[in-house]
């Protein structure tokens, strides 16, 4: 196991303790940050007056996933983002 799948193992686990702990708002962090990367790049397809037109589900426990996560040995990606960058990525599992 290399240093990076181990350390997204470790972030997953992590953030799953963390999310089972206040489910609601775990979402509502997420959404935030999510919303707020769209302002990080002049590309972005949102702005800052086109979050009030997002809209999202209030959080529901019954509609949480359990799966397993199977690492695998995957190889560096670039990938094109939307900031017109390219970033490399890996797929961990």
């Amino acid at each position: 196991m290399n240093k990076n799948s181990l350390l997204y193992i470790i972030f997953f686990t992590f953030s799953f303790g963390t999310f089972a702990q206040d489910f609601k708002a775990e979402i509502e962090k997420h959404r935030e940050e999510y919303k707020s990367e769209f302002l990080k790049s002049a590309n972005s397809p949102l702005k800052q007056e086109d979050f009030k037109y997002l809209r999202f589900y209030e959080p529901n426990e019954k509609f949480k996933v359990e799966c397993k996560f199977v690492p695998t040995k995957g190889k560096p990606f670039e990938l094109p983002t939307s900031a017109g960058k390219t970033k490399t990525y890996v797929k961990f599992g």
